[in-house]
């Protein structure tokens, strides 16, 4: 029975102490009305967390997932939100103002379906590289985030929205 206990808490220790772990519980200052995990889940399919350790010290923690239908919607209505807010601040490419009826429709069509496009993968990696176990998110990645120029910021109102 001692022995049991003992092992217990010992997995309990370990638990505890998982980097992937600390970084799911953690949540950001911009939305503390939730944790990584819960947004990381509500946005993203198939989603797997690991850690790896640097060479010198610290350590990495990685999230892998795919893009779901909800989420790609989500980020479609809020793009299209703030485009009818602020037209200017979208520039559009050379002839898209010539466009009419329907081939204007095929240019929205193919813009929205490229936008946060639903089945497409993504990698977030938070950084402890001073191994204190502060965690900062240093990259992002997936192909649509990058054609389409978003910050940092764009992306994470889009994961942290309800």
């Amino acid at each position: 029975m001692k022995r049991l206990l003992c092992l217990l808490g010992i997995l309990l220790l370990c638990s505890c102490s998982d980097p992937a772990g600390v970084v799911k519980d953690a949540k950001m200052a911009r939305y503390p009305d939730r944790t990584i995990g819960q947004a990381m889940e509500q946005s993203f399919s198939n989603g797997v967390w690991k850690s790896a350790a640097h060479p010198g010290g610290g350590r990495d923690v990685i999230f892998v997932g795919i893009i779901t239908n909800a989420t790609h919607h989500r980020a479609v209505k809020d793009f299209l939100a703030k485009a009818a807010q602020n037209p200017a601040a979208f520039t559009l490419p050379d002839g898209v103002a010539a466009l009419k009826g329907e081939e204007l429709a095929a240019a929205l069509a193919k813009l929205t379906d490229d936008y946060w496009p639903a089945g497409s993968p993504v990698e977030l990696i938070w950084s402890d590289a001073a191994g204190d176990g502060t965690y900062i998110l240093k990259h992002m990645e997936n192909a649509s985030w990058s054609a389409f120029g978003l910050t940092q910021d764009m992306i994470l109102q889009v994961i942290f929205a309800r």
